[in-house]
């Protein structure tokens, strides 16, 4: 059965949404530098961050919708044992327990089987490196844009904005 992986930051919640705003006051630029925002997101804490953050086009219903039919995981980056923690509390208050959480530096190939399953992302690279080990990429984007939080142009994958969109994709 081929399995759906789902990352969390951008697909699920909107958590980038209160950080590039704190990020902003804080620094007062929208230039973005990964040491900042990694220890910006230990000073606002994850409780806060994920407490403060919008789902996603009622993406946990949608991700037990697709759970009836599909073998479901949450596959998201961490930069921290507190962003771990909040995030599996979270998913776990809403009955989503199939969960890999990956250190930020690492492939998230590293750790789940690849081959033929969908990872549904709104990083670029994450898609890339997907697609490199025998995967379908999506790219899932809120506002339909063709690029990522990193400023990355999407030209390769299908795009999304709403997750039950994978039935089209499947039945394609």
């Amino acid at each position: 059965m081929i399995k759906i992986y789902i990352d969390f930051d951008g697909v699920v919640l909107d958590t980038w949404d209160v950080i590039f705003k704190e990020y902003i006051k804080l620094f007062s630029t929208d230039v973005l530098e990964e040491d900042k925002i990694k220890n910006l997101m230990l000073t606002i804490g994850w409780g806060k961050i994920l407490s403060n953050s919008v789902q996603i086009n009622d993406s946990i219903k949608k991700i037990k919708d697709i759970g009836k039919n599909y073998e479901v995981y949450i596959l998201t980056k961490i930069n921290s044992q507190e962003e771990q923690k909040a995030k599996e509390e979270y998913l776990l208050k809403h009955n989503i327990s199939n969960l890999y959480f990956v250190p930020y530096e690492h492939s998230k190939t590293q750790y789940v089987d690849v081959e033929n399953n969908i990872l549904i992302d709104d990083d670029i690279k994450n898609l890339d490196e997907w697609s490199l080990h025998g995967g379908k990429s999506i790219f899932f984007n809120k506002d339909l844009s063709n690029y990522d939080s990193y400023g990355n142009k999407n030209i390769n994958y299908t795009i999304i904005n709403d997750l039950l969109k994978i039935y089209d994709i499947m039945e394609s």
